[in-house]
């Protein structure tokens, strides 16, 4: 009997591990615990509202409550056992706990992996792969030395207020062009270069670098070096050193970088970070990806997190896979990954995708290195902090002008769209490579503000010279000015950021002057309009005695241009005014138009004459005499163009656009008069028809770069069509086009768990685990067939199969726009288990004269193969049976057992499953039959039988009564257990529970149940072994001797101690894990 209940015992333990619990598990994990005690995880936990909030402070605390709740579950210390033995280890080994990243990082046990397996509050577990740093004349290459020449409110466009988070090998902040700090001074915080940094490579805060690689990648981005200059030479940098000094390096520490980044932002202005780095397998290969794998890799996952919360990050994107893929983390969706040019502005032979970024230079790049000296290195690792440097110098100009940073989507899309195109002919892939500059000036919107400075004449002054200066800057960088002095338009020169004309040898009158600015993207400012009197003498104006003739040409002014017919606006004055002649001469020195009037004779006179004239540039001329017949003339050029500019060649790549595409618009724009300022692509797939700026490709080829990822949506119809304006003002517009984004069908589904013909116990449940490619990113569907009659629709479901067979399980993923793809396998349910006997229902103890002399037994027996028999026997003899309830897996049947016998009776119960192995599971019941000639007093007896109630004793009753005595002695039988035992119960009917549902508080009953039968049987042993026993008056009992013995013996006996040691354990165990669910419960809910 006691046989029979531990294999309850053991079977209960292996339904319950026969389930596969929902959380995720890297399968690297479940490999490497199969040959190695512990294994580097990273422990990523479930995502809550507050996790997600937008409020950091409230992040950080709702992480640091599920952190603890998941740490409390798990034995974070080993135990030393009873004299050195039964001792335990720990279950996680905890290495980072982060701030703002939901999720943990550490060493972990077989043991910690199963109490993680059932704990709600982890999502996943994934493996800690190992990173490596990724090694193989570029800031002119890429014009970000122009950059440097701009400035916006006397600060100067170099990244100025600007800090990068650079996460790599660290970097040596001893070195000149970096801040030449001391260790020392860097660990007070006071550097001035590297303002910041730790060492999560061999946990301390020194981050100095000792391999040079992070001491280069920081020297592109911001050298101050007057030779190798940075890209962003005024920005910041904070050292984050993510590999031991030994070179070994792994996720979970470059996770915490990420966590330092987001964390520290605000108190660093951190606005940009990079990573030279990539994910590796267990052998030190890249891993490719030619999709966005945020949710394949968890330091993707993490790095597209720092990025959504407005930190600009971009990542090399390795070295060694060419054209066939990226690595992680550069795959992330959020991420910038960054490609390589050559010094001759071409590909390198480094990696590329379909879904890489941005491109810049990264072959033989000069940069700092270990010590005072430079060096030069290759590869993507060398691109990445480019693009960080103009990120920064990108998010210094935005806030300068507008007040507010850039998003990173805003600057990967600025950037993409303002760089040149270069083509892989490795893949037919066009990607854009970095120019600062030219996105600079495509984000500068704002007209510049102008003003004179001193010694500009003041409006309505009065001077008595013959020379003066105009000066006037500008609230940013000009690229030129234009004085207008009397309507008459002449160009300024430059003195640094300032521009400034002398004028001499003026004469006597009154001259209207203003100054017009214009900045790098052509936005015009222009000042005030000023007035001024030069009086040579006094004496000459009081008596007007000037006879020098004064010629102001209003139409057309110099550089002018005309788009049709116009009226000159020519004024003379003098006092002696005889005659004037003008003239139209055509570039080939021909006059086209002229006039002449010989007899003015005053003081003034205006030209006026209709203009009518063929497109061309042209020059006029006009002459006035006096009456002392000297010859005075001025002269301006202008173009007369009445054509309107010619779009042709409009073209389109490429010619099926997806939503994740690089698509780029060109057209060829041809005019003599171009204005470049006013070529705009107009397209409505933002919702609504805007222009956006062209770039220039040749001559007169223009393109817009449209980057699909942040733009188009899946299936949208996008119209577009090219806009172009000359200098004379003629306008021209194409026709309307128009694509749809296409759809792309789902294109990978896997069952990634079970593996195919796996065999899965009938009743058990199984975890089924998917994973599915949409490259367009669609939201899909997944509906699960079981072949069972069953379905479900989430992407990993639990299954019960509860009937034996083969089944082949399909999962179809579908797309909202009709794709589908499915993937199948096969399951083999098999039977290995005995019928399940739940419930057998009898009377323990039956007194003849009160209760009759039948025992009537029902019993229910459950099998998810059916029940072929079941039958109970008396004696080996079988009785008869009526079933009333027989299901396709539980048969309910009774007996009537009759001719029954004083003392211990006994049945047995036989059930058999339909399985082919026809399993059978037999257990034994004992009841106990009592009379009133039994020499006992039982039922409602006042004594012992015939003393008692009874009214009447059959003739033989003592005798009877004698021959059952030493059947009772041992107690009778107990009866009724599910597990076949024996033992006593005062109940009158016993119902066995269903095993598989026990809870930890059965299994604890049952144990101690055991320890009873145990102690009960061995006493009765001990009784019926003895010679010490003494019979009290009322009943059989021990005394003395016999007491002190049996308890002796029964407690020493080996099988006694080991029941008592798992019933001691069982109790302890129970307790603690009851208060600790609580507690956690409770901890959750306060917090």
């Amino acid at each position: 009997m006691r046989v029979n209940r531990w294999i309850i015992v053991v079977l209960i333990g292996v339904l319950c591990s026969s389930f596969v619990f929902a959380t995720g598990v890297d399968s690297t994990i479940l490999n490497s615990l199969e040959e190695n005690r512990e294994v580097p995880v990273i422990i990523i936990l479930e995502e809550n509202e507050r996790t997600l909030s937008n409020n950091l402070n409230e992040v950080q605390r709702a992480v640091e409550v599920i952190q603890e709740s998941v740490l409390d579950n798990l034995d974070l210390e080993s135990r030393k056992g009873f004299l050195g033995m039964f001792g335990k280890d720990a279950e996680f080994e905890l290495e980072h706990q982060y701030t703002t990243i939901n999720a943990l990082s550490g060493i972990i046990t077989e043991e910690g992996m199963k109490k993680l397996q059932d704990n709600p509050n982890v999502e996943r577990v994934e493996y800690n792969h190992p990173i490596k740093p990724l090694l193989d004349g570029s800031v002119p290459l890429i014009n970000a030395d122009d950059v440097w020449n701009l400035s916006f409110k006397g600060i100067p466009l170099d990244g100025t207020g600007e800090t990068v988070c650079v996460i790599d090998t660290g970097v040596d902040y001893t070195h000149p062009a970096l801040g030449g700090c001391t260790t020392e001074s860097f660990l007070a915080g006071t550097c001035d270069k590297v303002i910041a940094g730790y060492d999560f490579g061999n946990d301390d805060a020194d981050p100095k670098d000792v391999h040079s690689h992070g001491t280069h990648v920081a020297g592109i981005v911001a050298s101050e070096d007057g030779t190798y200059r940075g890209v962003a030479p005024g920005a910041k940098i904070v050292a984050l050193k993510v590999f031991t000094d030994d070179g070994s390096g792994d996720t979970s520490d470059a996770i915490s970088a990420l966590d330092w980044c987001v964390t520290n932002a605000e108190q660093f202005n951190i606005s940009v970070i990079t990573m030279s780095i990539g994910v590796v397998d267990t052998n030190g290969q890249e891993v490719s990806h030619v999709n966005y794998c945020d949710d394949d890799d968890i330091l993707t996952a993490k790095a597209s997190w720092a990025a959504s919360q407005g930190i600009f990050v971009d990542v090399s994107s390795g070295n060694n896979l060419g054209a066939s893929g990226i690595t992680a983390p550069a795959c992330g969706i959020n991420v910038t990954s960054v490609g390589s040019v050559s010094e001759s502005d071409e590909i390198s032979g480094f990696n590329t995708a379909p879904i890489l970024s941005i491109l810049a230079p990264g072959s033989s790049i000069t940069s700092t290195v270990l010590g005072s000296g430079f060096g030069t290195k290759g590869g993507t690792s060398m691109a990445a902090p480019h693009v960080a440097g103009a990120a920064a110098l990108l998010q210094q100009f935005n806030t300068l002008m507008y007040g507010i940073p850039l998003t990173p989507r805003e600057i990967q899309d600025v950037l993409n769209s303002t760089g040149k195109r270069i083509y892989d002919s490795r893949n037919g892939l066009y990607f854009s490579r970095i120019d600062p500059f030219a996105a600079i000036v495509s984000l500068d919107t704002v007209s510049p503000t102008v003003t004179f400075t001193a010694p500009t004449p003041e409006n309505l002054s009065e001077l008595f010279e013959l020379n003066l200066v105009i000066n006037i800057t500008s609230d940013e960088m000009l690229e030129g000015a234009v004085l207008e002095w009397n309507g008459i338009d002449e160009p300024m020169e430059r003195s640094g950021a300032a521009f400034y004309t002398n004028k001499i040898n003026l004469t006597s009158g009154l001259y209207t002057f203003k100054v017009y600015g214009y900045d790098y993207a052509n936005n015009t400012g222009v000042t005030e309009e000023r007035t001024i009197v030069i009086n040579v003498t006094k004496e000459d104006t009081v008596n007007n005695t000037n006879t020098t003739p004064e010629i102001i040409i209003i139409t057309p002014h110099n550089g002018s241009y005309h788009n049709s017919l116009f009226n000159l606006n020519i004024s003379c004055s003098a006092v002696n005014i005889s005659s004037s002649n003008y003239s139209v001469v055509n570039s080939s020195g021909d006059i086209v138009q002229m006039n002449t009037n010989e007899f003015v004779n005053t003081t003034t006179f205006s030209w006026t004459d209709l203009v009518n004239i063929s497109d061309g540039e042209y020059a006029l001329e006009i002459f006035v005499s006096n009456s002392e017949d000297n010859i005075f003339s001025n002269a301006v050029n202008f173009i007369v163009d009445t054509t309107a500019p010619v779009i042709s060649d409009i073209n389109k790549t490429p010619e099926i656009v997806y939503n994740d595409d690089i698509v780029i618009f060109g057209a060829t724009l041809e005019d003599v008069n171009l204005n470049i300022s006013t070529l705009f692509f107009e397209s409505d797939f933002s919702g609504e028809m805007i222009n956006y700026t062209m770039n220039v490709e040749t001559e007169d080829d223009y393109y817009f770069t449209l980057i699909g990822v942040s733009n188009l949506t899946n299936q949208e119809n996008v119209s577009y069509l090219f806009r172009a304006m000359d200098n004379a003002g003629n306008g021209q517009k194409s026709e309307i086009f128009s694509f749809i984004v296409n759809n792309r069908d789902v294109s990978f589904v896997n069952i990634t768990f079970p593996a195919d013909e796996t065999s899965v116990e009938v009743g058990s449940f199984t975890q089924f685990n998917s994973t599915a490619t949409d490259p367009d990113n669609d939201m899909v569907t997944y509906y699960w067939d079981f072949n069972d009659g069953t379905s479900s629709t989430e992407q990993n479901p639990l299954k019960q199969f509860n009937e034996t067979g083969m089944f082949i399980v399909y999962v179809n993923v579908s797309d909202p726009y009709g794709s589908s793809l499915q993937s199948n396998v096969t399951i083999i349910v098999i039977d290995t288990e005995k019928p399940l006997i739940r419930s057998v229902t009898y009377d323990t103890e039956i007194h003849l004269e009160e209760d009759g002399s039948n025992q009537a037994v029902e019993a229910t027996v459950f099998d998810y193969s059916g029940v072929s028999n079941i039958t109970l026997y008396v004696v080996d003899v079988a009785q008869d049976k009526s079933c009333l309830v027989q299901t396709a897996t539980s048969w309910t049947c009774s007996w009537n057992i009759s001719s029954l016998t004083i003392g211990s009776n006994s049945f047995t119960i036989n059930a058999t499953d339909n399985s082919s192995a026809a399993h059978t599971n037999s257990s034994t019941y004992s009841f106990s039959v009592m009379s009133c000639s039994d020499s006992v007093k039982n039922g409602n007896e006042d004594g012992v039988d015939c003393g008692g109630s009874c009214t009447s004793c059959p003739d033989t009753s003592s005798d009877d009564s004698s021959s059952q005595s030493s059947g009772s002695s041992s107690g009778g039988g107990g009866g009724g257990s599910g597990g076949g035992s024996s033992g006593s119960s005062s109940s009158s009917t016993t119902t066995v529970a269903e095993e598989t549902s026990k809870t930890v508080n059965n299994i604890h009953e049952e144990t101690t149940e055991l320890v009873q039968n145990e102690i009960e049987e061995n006493v009765a042993q001990a009784i019926s072994s003895e010679d010490v026993g003494q019979e009290t008056e009322l009943s059989n009992a021990l005394t003395g001797a016999a007491v002190f013995q049996t308890v002796r013996d029964v407690a020493f006996k080996p099988v006694t101690l080991i029941i008592f040691g798992i019933l001691l354990v069982s109790t302890f165990g129970t307790t603690i894990y009851v208060r600790k669910k609580k507690r956690d419960s409770l901890f959750i809910e306060n917090h």
